[in-house]
């Protein structure tokens, strides 16, 4: 006779996925500054509870959540790619901004009807559960009656749950919630039978700061993705001038007089690469660009941001780092394990920025006069 088998299922931390509002399924991307902030309170809340053995996603935003398990347990750890998230195919790293217009039939299957969700490449609902439960079956026969917590996706741990507390069946999946980031659930297994205790909580946040705005802005801030648009000349040299101005304006207080070397700038690694200028727009309008110069790395092995400019109505609204998610996208591509950026030495807000997503100090240089701080971001 079967005992019983605590569950404990564990949702990831924020990744820069979450935040830069680009679509993570395999893509390996890394655990935001919060998202740490988010497993450390994970950490205490699993301190009292008794853990016998964690079963994780190989994706590294999930195992670097399942520390906050193990760590300091002393009990087994395991990478299973059967825990991964759902494989979004054609949409891995792409913009959430961008997914409706470019595939609106599968966008709109995956928020309203999920068993009815493809993608080229991709995985369907069906397919990662069976593979998500085969692997469950497996692990809990081999912990009869022991504690387990497995550390899995959003999309994932919906379909694992909804379908082990429904006999196998997904249908009605879209009316399950979606977890947040490092929610807890926990099931319990007898006799073949899941039964719920609780699912989808996040209590152990609540004193994080900023974690009211934060979860406003989850639930909200859906209809805030941003789409890029890659410039092209002559069509958009006007364009250009006028953000370079505009940039050069606040950073140094005074106009932009001379457009020879912004044009010669323009043409040069526009012809290294035609991602290097991307502007940004949501539905409103136009947020602003992003200016990549892929010859003129600050440090060994980064990728160099030489301009970020939002327009004043978009700030402060999650957007500036959805736009530094078009340089981790480039950059991580080309292989790259940081981005630099500089940043006037007496621009506290534009450093606090950077800061606040993971920049930090490599080093202080002058460079016409100007004393500047280069900040990288490990990507």
């Amino acid at each position: 006779m079967d005992h019983i088998t605590d569950i404990y299922f564990v949702r990831h931390a924020e990744s820069f996925g979450n935040l830069t509002r680009r679509a993570y399924g395999w893509y390996d991307g890394m655990v935001t500054p919060r998202g740490y902030e988010q497993i450390e309170c994970l950490r205490k809340r699993f301190a009292n509870v008794d853990v016998d053995v964690v079963y994780s996603s190989d994706i590294i935003r999930a195992c670097e959540t399942a520390k906050a398990i193990y760590e300091n347990k002393g009990i087994p750890f395991h990478t299973d790619a059967a825990f991964r998230e759902v494989s979004l195919g054609a949409w891995e790293d792409m913009p959430w901004g961008e997914i409706p217009e470019l595939f609106p039939e599968a966008y709109f299957n995956w928020c309203e009807r999920p068993l009815d969700f493809e993608v080229p490449g991709g995985e369907t609902y069906n397919e990662v559960y069976k593979r998500a439960k085969s692997a469950l079956r497996r692990i809990v026969a081999q912990n009869d009656g022991r504690t387990i917590a497995v550390v899995s996706h959003g999309a994932t741990l919906r379909m694992l749950m909804h379908g082990l507390l429904n006999g196998d069946s997904l249908e009605g999946v879209e009316k399950s919630h979606w977890g947040d980031n490092t929610c807890v659930s926990l099931l319990k297994y007898e006799n073949g039978t899941y039964t719920e205790v609780f699912r989808n909580d996040n209590s152990h946040l609540s004193n994080m700061p900023g974690f009211e705005e934060n979860m406003r802005w989850v639930k909200e801030g859906v209809g805030r993705n941003a789409a890029f648009r890659l410039a092209e000349l002559p069509e958009d040299k006007t364009k250009i001038r006028r953000y370079y101005s505009l940039a050069w304006k606040e950073i140094f207080g005074e106009e932009l007089e001379n457009y020879r070397d912004v044009d010669k700038k323009a043409r040069r690694i526009l012809n290294k690469s035609k991602y290097s200028i991307a502007f940004a727009y949501c539905p409103s309008g136009e947020i602003g660009v992003i200016i990549l110069d892929e010859e003129m790395s600050a440090y060994p092995n980064a990728g160099h941001i030489s301009v970020v400019y939002l327009n004043p109505e978009f700030r402060r609204m999650r957007y500036g780092i959805q736009i530094i998610g078009h340089a981790m996208s480039r950059y991580k591509s080309l292989g790259k394990k940081h981005i630099s950026v500089r940043v006037a030495e007496d621009n506290v807000a534009a450093q606090n920025f950077y800061k606040k997503y993971g920049f930090y100090e490599a080093y202080r240089e002058v460079e016409d006069n100007t004393k500047q701080i280069v900040m990288l971001l490990d990507i």
